[in-house]
Parts: C-alpha cells; sequence; structure tokens
C-alpha cells in the first residue's frame, strides 16, 4: 500500500527566505540554492522597478493620491526603500502635472513610473511565495 506524502511544515529557513526575497528581489531563491530562478526572478524585478523609476523619477514612488500603488510599491524591497528616502528628501509633495477626474474609488493612473514600480511589487509578491 502506498504512503501518502509527508506533510511539508515551514521552517524559520522558510521566513528568512522570505525576509530575504522582499529585501533584495532574488534573493530568496538564492539562499534556497536555485541560482536560476534568483537570477531571472531578481532581474525581471529590479529592470521594472527601474524602469518605472527611469520613467517617473524618484517621484513616482510617492504618489499619495494613486492608493494602489501605496500598498504594492513597498514590496519590491530595496528599490522601494532607497527611492521612498530620495523621494521625500528631494520632493515632498508631489503634484501630478494632470490629474483625471475619476470616482475616489478607482487608482487614478497618472504616472506610469508608479505603475511600473507598483507592477514590480506585484511580481515580487508571487516570487515571494514560490520560495
Amino acid at each position: 500500500m502506498a504512503q501518502p506524502p509527508a506533510e511539508r511544515t515551514s521552517s524559520s529557513l522558510d521566513y528568512l527566505a522570505a525576509a530575504l526575497g522582499w529585501l533584495i528581489p532574488g534573493a530568496g531563491h538564492f539562499f534556497r540554492g536555485y541560482r536560476g530562478r534568483a537570477l531571472v526572478f531578481g532581474i525581471t524585478v529590479h529592470v521594472l522597478c527601474f524602469a518605472g523609476l527611469f520613467i517617473g523619477g524618484v517621484r513616482a514612488v510617492n504618489t499619495p493620491d494613486q492608493p494602489i500603488w501605496k500598498i504594492t510599491q513597498p514590496i519590491t524591497g530595496w528599490p522601494w526603500i532607497l527611492s521612498k528616502n530620495l523621494s521625500n528628501s528631494v520632493n515632498p509633495a508631489y503634484h501630478p502635472a494632470v490629474t483625471p477626474v475619476l470616482p475616489s474609488s478607482m487608482p487614478q493612473i497618472v504616472d506610469a513610473g508608479a505603475v511600473y514600480c507598483g507592477i514590480a511589487g506585484m511580481l515580487n509578491i508571487l516570487v515571494i511565495f514560490d520560495v
């Protein structure tokens, strides 16, 4: 008779890998020994985040009128921490040039850079879960 597969229990190393994956995208996979995945995921998340910063500048992470991106951007880890600190010191008040009139329940997408950085955060959520 076949035995059922053993249940996998989470250990403190799993949480450490997830924390590393948040802080430095791809580092959790590198820590776990998945070097190829670490390289692909790390490069992808970093390129997407830095493309957003290139398009929108550091103000792309300081968007008080776009609450959806305020939730997803911090998940990119160190690029967000650095950009947020630079944004607060360089441009403390974010005023988009054009603000479309939308219902308050809808996110206002006025800066493509903010969108890129937010999508990088969403992608890093999947990467963290994959660790």
